[in-house]
């Protein structure tokens, strides 16, 4: 099973796969809100909902192309990691499935949705995208990335967050409220 299977099945049929999840808030959406809510504190804002720059793809365009396809595919890989530490759930890579499909799921998401990936965005640059993520050394589909390898790669302590981010509105789902399969 795919990431995106987990998101989409659950769109279909509005049935929660843990108990807990109908149970109102838990530990994990605690992480999630604390995350929210050190965010808002860090932009000197209250309100929870991701900052501006992050809603639509103002974020993405603000990046280099060779960057914001880096980012793209680092905030699949870093989903990937969050659906199995959170959930012990192993999905793509982590489900010895080929990465590649499950990432162009992803992007096709991303697509359908609208808004989220940059205005440069076309088929070509799609292609480009998951070249990188087969061939780049940094930011490769086919190697499993946790938390600190993100940090240490971006030399950025928020970069996770940023990742999850972008992960969140291609999934709808924030990190720590995922469903399992």
């Amino acid at each position: 099973m795919g990431l995106m299977d987990r998101y989409q099945d659950d769109a279909r049929t509005g049935v929660p796969h843990k108990a807990w999840c109908a149970q109102g808030i838990t530990a994990q959406h605690g992480l999630a809100l604390s995350l929210d809510l050190t965010l808002s504190m860090f932009m000197g804002r209250l309100d929870p909902s991701p900052p501006e720059y992050f809603r639509g793809a103002a974020y993405l365009n603000s990046l280099p192309e060779k960057e914001a396809f880096r980012q793209i595919v680092d905030s699949y890989r870093l989903r990937v990691e969050d659906v199995y530490v959170f959930d012990g759930d192993a999905c793509a890579l982590y489900a010895e499935q080929n990465p590649v499909a499950d990432f162009e799921d992803y992007l096709y998401v991303a697509e359908k949705k609208g808004g989220i990936l940059p205005r440069w965005w076309s088929r070509e640059k799609r292609g480009e995208c998951v070249q990188m993520g087969c061939r780049s050394e940094t930011c490769n589909l086919y190697h499993a990335v946790e938390k600190s390898d993100i940090v240490e790669a971006y030399g950025d302590r928020l970069m996770p967050m940023k990742l999850r981010m972008i992960a969140q509105m291609v999934t709808g789902v924030r990190v720590g409220r995922m469903w399992r399969c």
